[in-house]
């Protein structure tokens, strides 16, 4: 069960994408991929200094 839910969690927003305003997707994926460029980076500095 418990790995069933996880997939539906990382495959239900992807599936989201297809219902959604092309151009709210177009304005919001650059944030999003720098915000995920820029936790990538923390969590690494973060394993690198072992906060």
């Amino acid at each position: 069960m418990t790995q069933i839910v996880m997939w539906v969690f990382f495959i239900g927003p992807w599936l989201l994408l297809f219902a959604v305003d092309k151009e709210r997707v177009k304005r919001y994926m650059a944030v999003s991929l720098f915000g995920m460029v820029l936790l990538t980076m923390v969590f690494q500095i973060a394993h690198r200094f072992n906060w």
